[in-house]
């Protein structure tokens, strides 16, 4: 079984984010997930959150370093990408860092 999956600069994009989430919506298992630099939207990290809130109570480290899912060229509203932030963080009991370094999602958001 696989722990830790780690795609660190693949450039997958929101498309490759989404399908790996469907993918991921079963796993039991994985407990850390890295999608930093991987050119992922605010669609790609909410279809990946979408997944990830109702499903695999195990994962406990989830980056999405360096992406700019908050930026206002993302394709998607900031709200609905803070919403499902918020969906995350609120259901995911187990999770442990979610890294979201230089993301967009500045100090405003934040309050």
């Amino acid at each position: 079984n696989v722990l830790t999956l780690d795609l660190y600069n693949n450039s997958i994009g929101d498309e490759g984010t989404a399908a790996l989430a469907s993918a991921l919506h079963s796993n039991a298992t994985l407990r850390g997930l890295d999608l930093s630099l991987n050119r992922v939207g605010s669609r790609g990290f909410i279809s990946m959150v979408t997944q990830l809130v109702g499903a695999n109570a195990t994962l406990c480290f989830l980056s999405f370093y360096n992406n700019h899912i908050f930026s206002f060229t993302s394709g998607q509203s900031n709200s609905d990408a803070h919403a499902a932030l918020h969906s995350l963080i609120s259901q995911k009991t187990g999770l442990r860092y979610i890294g979201l370094n230089h993301t967009g999602i500045g100090n405003a958001e934040c309050e």
